[in-house]
């Protein structure tokens, strides 16, 4: 069986003042997995660490000789893929083109319309990746592969009925292809956790999968929570640990306490290894299944830093929005990570469909009353594929020509689906950070807890912005 060369790349821009990123953890899975069933060899990039230009990446695709190219992006990344795989076309007419990720999840068979992508993997990759590899060195088509889209000799788009499969027995997986990465261009940038340090770390997931339905998620991984054993979780920090002298972890699960019986698992296997870890989470956590019991676990274990998703102080918006979230648990479960030493992060989310102005103000109340050292207040962004984003087809269609991905971020986002007007929102938002920051004990407990000190003037700059959003505009 040949020997496949394989490029994959994450694609994406750092923008300026952005000095964080993270390991492309999806295509480090897909390598790990490959590599481990078939002949092949990798070259990965991060187009965001690597710092490549559209065409220098094409140009490092070209000259691997890749016999298979894949790329992987979020939406506000995905503008750049029909150029690119243009470019790979053009580099390597013979080469297998293929996309996935959260966006190619979100559009589906309509990225093939885009672009010049042979096949296009919608939801969790490995196994549909393995069988296209598989289908490829055969000479075959991927007419029998659930769930993907794919270009037919005649160039017919052919989408396959079906779902592409999950993976059920995580373990099963290896780890990450952290071998294929040079490590020091991450450590170099600060970790998704905005307070951490720059330094030796790594990131992973423990699990996979969500039950919940928040209306704004894309759901790449499904409904069904799926997790490693405590056992795995624990060799692969251990491994990190040994092999690259990581001192920081974060965990990217949807919902990492979803089984506390593996949390308090967990917590024993790091402290009898005697390992010896600063753990973030920067939104692995459902608040509301937080007990004192998991906490303390989490505490003791090293964890330093936790993102509180509270999105709505509205019971009724919780509802609508499918969250569901129990806001007194999540007040609690805030106030017992604070006395525990924990860094106490929150977000919430302004302009929700049908969203009040008192609801506002209850969304900000709750923030600013709570425990949580700091908080960002965001404006909704629809992604495509979420029901936010059908909601908004069918409700406020006239919005759909500001929805520009290509420029808007959560902090910086045209879009508002409540009953209050665009500039009442931005007040609202506003208003949000100077109630949430001008309290005197607040400001005593962030100087005093804060991980990093040197970081508070760049992000005394971030909360000067968006206590100033819409002001300086011109009328």
């Amino acid at each position: 069986m040949k020997r496949l060369k394989i490029f994959l790349a994450n694609l994406g821009f750092i923008r300026p003042g952005d000095v964080q990123s993270t390991p492309p953890m999806g295509i480090m899975y897909l390598a790990a997995h490959v590599r481990r069933v078939l002949q092949a060899d990798f070259l990965l990039s991060n187009q965001r660490v690597d710092g490549l230009s559209n065409t220098q990446l094409v140009a490092k695709a070209r000259d691997f000789g890749a016999d298979v190219v894949g790329f992987t992006a979020l939406t506000p990344s995905a503008h750049a893929l029909p150029e690119i795989t243009a470019g790979v076309r053009a580099a390597l007419p013979g080469a297998l083109i293929l996309v996935g990720g959260p966006h190619v999840s979100a559009v589906g068979a309509d990225i093939l319309r885009k672009t010049c992508a042979d096949a296009a993997v919608p939801g969790e990759g490995e196994i549909a990746f393995e069988q296209i590899l598989r289908r490829h060195l055969d000479g075959s088509d991927f007419s029998d592969i659930p769930g993907v889209h794919w270009r037919g000799r005649d160039g017919e788009i052919v989408s396959n009925p079906g779902s592409v499969p999950f993976i059920e027995d995580l373990d099963s997986l290896p780890f990450p292809a952290y071998d294929l990465l040079n490590l020091d261009h991450y450590w170099r940038l600060r970790p998704m956790t905005f307070v951490a340090e720059k330094g030796p770390y790594a990131a992973l997931y423990s699990s996979r999968g969500c039950p919940y339905h928040c209306h704004w998620c894309h759901r790449v991984f499904g409904d069904k929570f799926r997790a490693h054993s405590a056992e795995r979780v624990l060799a692969e920090l251990d491994h990190y640990v040994r092999t690259y002298g990581v001192k920081q972890v974060e965990f990217y699960d949807d919902i990492f306490n979803y089984d506390p019986k593996r949390v308090r698992a967990i917590h024993d296997g790091i402290k009898e290894r005697g390992l010896k870890l600063k753990i973030s989470f920067p939104n692995g956590l459902r608040s509301d299944l937080l007990t004192k019991d998991t906490i303390d676990c989490l505490a003791d274990m090293g964890t330093r830093y936790i993102g509180f998703a509270l999105e709505t102080g509205s019971p009724r918006l919780q509802k609508l929005m499918g969250k569901n979230m129990n806001i007194p648990r999540l007040v609690k479960a805030v106030e017992m990570a604070a006395d525990r030493g924990i860094f106490t992060n929150g977000y919430a989310i302004l302009g929700m469909p049908t969203e009040t102005a008192e609801e506002m103000r209850e969304t900000i109340r709750v923030a600013a009353e709570s425990r949580l050292h700091t908080a960002q207040f965001f404006t909704l962004l629809p992604f495509p594929g979420t029901q936010i984003h059908r909601y908004m087809q069918e409700h406020k269609p006239e919005m759909l020509p500001f929805l520009n991905f290509d420029e808007a971020t959560v902090l910086r986002s045209d879009i508002n689906l409540s009953d209050v007007s665009n500039e009442e929102l931005i007040r609202h938002q506003r208003h949000a950070f100077y109630k949430f920051y001008s309290r005197p004990s607040r400001v005593f407990r962030i100087l005093r807890d804060f991980p990093n000190w040197r970081l508070l003037p760049a992000i005394g700059l971030t909360l000067a912005a968006a206590m100033t959003k819409g002001l300086l505009k011109r009328k």
